[in-house]
C-alpha cells in the first residue's frame, strides 16, 4: 500500500488537494512504464530488489518509523548506456538517480567498472524512494496541473526554486542526503555481508572491490557525528540513528546540534554540500574546504572559510544569520 502524498502549497484548496493526489498517483504509474533502452531484470537483480525491501523494512522498525512502502520491480529500471545519460540527461558522475515524483529509480548497467556497482546503485537509490517525500503545488500559471506539481523536499535534499541574479535553482543539503543514503548502503552490506554474498554469489576479491559515490561526505558527516555524540554526551551509533531516522521521516530540528557546535551560519554551509548548480560540480578545493570548516576549532577560522565555499546569495545568508547571532547577544561557539 503505497503512503499517503505530502502535499502542501500556499492557500491550497480541498478541491485542488484531491486532484493533486490524482495527478500524483497517475505520475508514479508512469514511473513504473517500461523505458527505452531498458534491460529485462535476471532472477538475481530480482532476488536482490526483494533482499533491499527486507533490509528497509526492518531499519523502518528498528528506528520506529512507520509508513515503509515496498518496492516493486517495475520501480527501478536498469539502462543502457544511452537510456541513462542521454534520455534522462543524467548527472556523468554516477550510475544512478531517482526521480521521487515518479516514484521510480534509474539504474546504468552498462559497462560497470565494478560488477557490484549496479547492485550498488540499485540499494542506494532504493533508500532515496523511501524517504521523506514533501510535494509542493506552486502557484504558477499553467493549464495542467501536473506543470506545477514537484518535489520540493526528499530526504534532507530541499529544492530552492528561485530564479534570481545569481545562478538560478538551488539544492540544500544534497552532500548531508547522499551521505545519510551510503550510510544506510554501508549499513546494509555490513550487517547482512554473508545473505548479499549469496545472492549476488559475490567472490573473495569481488567483496572489496567496489566504491561509494559519496565516501566523501559519509567521512564527512562521521566526523559531524562525533562532534555532536561528544555535544550530547551520547554514543555515535545513538547520533548516527538520529540521522537515518531523519531521512525517513523528514524530521530535521536535530541539525541545530550543528549551529551550536559550529557556531551560527553553519548548518548553510554543510547545505553547500555537493549543491553547486548549472554544471559546476563541487571540486577537490570546495570539498577541501569542507573539510577544513568542520574542522576549525576558531570560529573567525571557520568564517573566513565559510565565505569562500558559499556562492553570493548563500554568503548574504550566512553573514546575515551571524549578525542577527551578535545583535541577539548570543556567544559565538569557540
Amino acid at each position: 500500500m503505497e503512503k499517503e502524498p505530502n502535499i502542501s502549497g500556499k492557500d491550497l484548496l480541498p478541491e485542488l488537494r484531491k486532484e493533486a493526489v490524482k495527478e500524483i498517483a497517475r505520475i508514479k504509474a508512469e514511473g513504473k512504464e517500461k523505458m527505452a533502452g531498458e534491460y529485462k531484470k535476471t532472477v538475481m537483480e530480482l532476488r536482490f530488489i526483494n533482499l533491499v525491501n527486507k533490509y528497509i523494512a526492518e531499519e523502518f522498525e528498528e528506528l520506529g518509523v512507520d509508513g515503509f512502502s515496498q518496492i516493486e520491480p517495475e520501480q527501478v529500471h536498469l539502462l543502457d548506456h544511452d537510456g541513462y545519460y542521454n534520455s534522462l540527461n543524467a548527472r556523468k558522475t554516477g550510475r544512478g538517480t531517482s526521480r521521487i515524483m515518479k516514484g521510480a529509480a534509474y539504474i546504468c548497467r552498462d559497462n560497470p567498472e565494478h560488477r557490484l556497482d549496479t547492485y550498488v546503485a540499485m540499494l542506494h537509490e532504493s533508500v532515496h524512494l523511501c524517504s521523506c517525500e514533501k510535494t509542493e503545488i506552486y502557484t504558477l500559471e499553467s493549464d495542467e496541473l501536473h506543470d506545477f506539481i514537484d518535489t520540493s523536499r526528499t530526504g534532507y535534499a530541499n529544492f530552492i526554486y528561485v530564479e534570481d541574479r545569481y545562478e538560478g535553482n538551488h539544492e540544500h543539503f544534497r552532500g548531508l542526503n547522499e551521505a545519510v543514503t551510503d550510510m544506510f548502503v554501508i549499513d546494509f552490506f555490513t550487517r547482512h555481508k554473508g545473505e548479499i554474498a549469496d545472492c549476488l554469489q559475490i567472490t573473495e576479491n569481488e567483496a572489496s572491490g567496489f566504491q561509494l559515490n559519496y565516501s566523501v561526505y559519509v567521512e564527512l558527516l562521521e566526523g559531524i557525528i562525533e562532534k555532536i555524540s561528544e555535544f550530547r554526551n551520547e554514543t555515535s551509533d545513538e547520533t548516527r540513528k538520529r540521522f537515518k531516522r531523519g531521512a525517513l521521516t523528514g524530521d530535521m530540528t536535530h541539525l541545530r546540534d550543528i549551529e551550536h557546535i559550529y557556531g551560527p551560519g553553519s548548518l548553510r554551509v554543510l547545505a553547500a554540500a555537493d549543491s553547486w548548480v548549472d554544471g559546476n560540480e563541487p571540486n577537490g578545493e570546495k570539498i577541501d574546504k569542507l573539510f577544513a570548516f568542520f574542522k576549525a576549532e576558531d570560529d573567525g577560522e571557520r568564517e573566513k572559510t565559510a565565505l569562500e565555499i558559499l556562492n553570493e546569495r548563500e554568503r548574504e545568508a550566512y553573514l546575515k544569520i551571524r549578525r542577527k547571532s551578535i545583535s541577539d547577544g548570543e556567544t559565538i561557539s569557540e
